[in-house]
């Protein structure tokens, strides 16, 4: 048995979301991973991922997170994934730095950059005043000037205009960043951002008894940040499945999985909860029992996976209330206990331990 021990850490990347309120420790609230990779889903495709891949190395190499996801989350409130909101400048605005010129190569208007460019290879002031006239309509509406006096100037007239263009896209984003009202906020609650205390103690048991998940297919249920699921795959299981209805959750399992050095499980967004688990050897849940009807539900499957299958089932609790009182604490078999370190304590409303539980009298 666990006790004594404090829990695990497979490593998690820390990140705060980016959502503003009145509350000055909104972000110590609701702190965890954040949308990292939800930009890069939506960017695959297009020419900007190898620039994403980047600024994503670099956030893992520095551990800045933190930017990363600011960036992100930008680019997801304005509906999509933009060139500015991958971009080394806005990565620099963000950690207030120094930026230097902009460059044409920074210019996500392909019309606007072609006419720049254009601007640029002339070879003499009348060619250089021909591609300003074709571009004046873009140049007026940047609030650029729209004439050159000599060649010396062409420089300058670019720069103002892709600096204008840049900012332009990023100036709104960040000033909706920082002022949007909370309730606006397009995500549903970041139950994936915590590292739940039933979590850390089920995958802190998974670690120190690799047997229980060695060449099994495991069902993570309710997989929420993926450290069950890494701690499976750490110990060799055959197979695993993270499950959890939040899509995000899976975006971070993938991301934790990355950090950890481990392929990712299969992600399933999908209510499995009833459905038929034959093709698990061992189901692990985290931290699922803190609502009535969702635990009836899971009484009543987990019941009949055991009676059915043989599925062997691990529960981690901190000892909820719900939890203690539930007709399934009956049933259990206590296998091991963990501490929790203070910040984990503060969290979770003074609770000092965490357990870990058995469905089964044998396991």
């Amino acid at each position: 048995m666990g006790q004594g021990r404090s829990c695990p850490d497979v490593r998690l990347v820390q990140l705060w979301l980016p959502i503003q309120s009145v509350e000055a420790d909104v972000h110590e609230q609701i702190g965890g991973i954040v949308y990292v990779k939800v930009g890069l889903q939506q960017c695959q495709r297009s020419l900007l991922s190898h620039q994403y891949h980047m600024l994503f190395r670099r956030s893992l190499q520095f551990g800045d997170y933190k930017i990363i996801g600011q960036m992100l989350s930008l680019a997801l409130l304005q509906g999509g994934v933009r060139p500015s909101f991958l971009s080394v400048r806005l990565y620099a605005l963000l950690c207030r730095q120094q930026t230097g010129p902009v460059s044409v190569e920074e210019v996500s208007d392909w019309e606007l950059r072609q006419h720049l460019d254009k601007i640029k290879s002339a070879e003499d002031l009348e060619e250089a005043q021909r591609a300003i006239g074709e571009a004046s309509a873009a140049l007026c509406s940047l609030a650029c000037a729209s004439s050159l006096a000599d060649m010396e100037g062409r420089q300058a007239l670019i720069e103002q205009a892709a600096r204008a263009h840049v900012e332009g896209c990023i100036k709104p984003a960040l000033d909706q960043f920082w002022i949007e009202r909370p309730e606006l906020w397009p995500f549903t609650d970041p139950y994936w951002a915590i590292y739940w205390p039933g979590g850390q103690a089920l995958s802190r048991y998974i670690l120190d008894n690799p047997g229980v998940c060695r060449g099994r297919a495991v069902l993570d249920l309710g997989s929420g940040c993926g450290a069950s699921s890494i701690a499976a795959k750490l110990c060799y299981a055959a197979h695993v499945v993270a499950n959890d209805l939040d899509p995000v959750s899976a975006v971070v399992t993938r991301l934790n999985c990355e950090l950890n050095n481990v392929e990712p499980p299969v992600c399933v967004t999908d209510d499995l909860i009833g459905s038929d688990p034959a093709g698990f050897d061992l189901i692990l849940l985290g931290d699922m029992f803190y609502d009535e009807t969702l635990a009836n539900r899971l009484y009543r499957w987990l019941d009949r996976c055991i009676e059915t299958h043989g599925t062997k089932v691990l529960i981690g609790d901190p000892g909820r209330a719900l939890f203690e009182g539930h007709d399934i604490r009956k049933l259990l078999h206590h296998v091991a206990q963990y501490e929790l370190p203070e910040s984990v304590r503060e969290e979770n409303y003074g609770l000092i331990s965490s357990h870990v539980w058995c469905y089964q009298s044998k396991f």
